[in-house]
């Protein structure tokens, strides 16, 4: 029986994708191709910013370093707040899930960029019971370890979980530990998907 509906927030809740967003971005303004960009953002050093182990600052000298390009230009946090808008269909969906099951979110996100998300999504409190980040909990999707604490901070188990991202490595690590997960791509495949698992919509 599912009691519990997680969604993702970039490319999910929010309109606003790194890969093609910000990594465009990036790659405009320094004039290396996006394929080269994109191993560089996705090295290690994001997964480390966004489970709260190395600084904002760190980072941004990194990939201007990486890029040679100024640091104002890095704009990591700043372009995120700047370009992302709330997909207010999906926030629909959420609304109207939640009057039939528990709703949060889980996200992968530095503590920099998670302060815009939370100021973005504070009308919508009553909406996100459980809201877990990356930055907060030191892990991050696609391990495994993160299902599990989210998990475990719930008191659910893992077949009574739906867990919602447009990552598909991320799904299939939510799925590797039973919980049922749906790939996002857009907001009226979304409902189609929630129905088709049993998910009152």
């Amino acid at each position: 029986m599912i009691k519990c509906i997680l969604f993702d927030l970039g490319g999910v809740v929010f309109n606003y994708s790194d890969m093609h967003d910000y990594v465009p971005y990036l790659s405009k303004i320094s004039g290396v191709g996006i394929g080269e960009v994109a191993k560089i953002f996705s090295s290690k050093e994001l997964d480390l910013l966004q489970m709260g182990r190395i600084s904002q600052a760190r980072f941004t000298s990194f990939i201007a370093k990486r890029l040679s390009i100024r640091e104002d230009q890095v704009m990591f946090v700043r372009y995120r707040n700047l370009k992302g808008k709330l997909n207010l269909e999906v926030v629909r969906t959420a609304r109207k899930v939640s009057r039939y099951y528990i709703v949060g979110y889980l996200t992968n996100e530095s503590r920099g960029r998670y302060a815009g998300v939370r100021k973005a999504l504070k009308p919508f409190d009553s909406i996100f019971r459980y809201r877990f980040s990356s930055c907060y909990l030191g892990l991050s999707k696609p391990s495994e370890k993160i299902y599990r604490r989210v998990l475990n901070a719930t008191g659910f188990k893992p077949q009574e979980v739906v867990f919602i991202d447009n990552n598909r490595e991320n799904v299939i690590g939510a799925r590797r530990v039973g919980i049922k997960s749906i790939l996002f791509t857009s907001s009226k495949d979304l409902d189609r998907k929630l129905r088709r698992i049993g998910v009152k919509v």
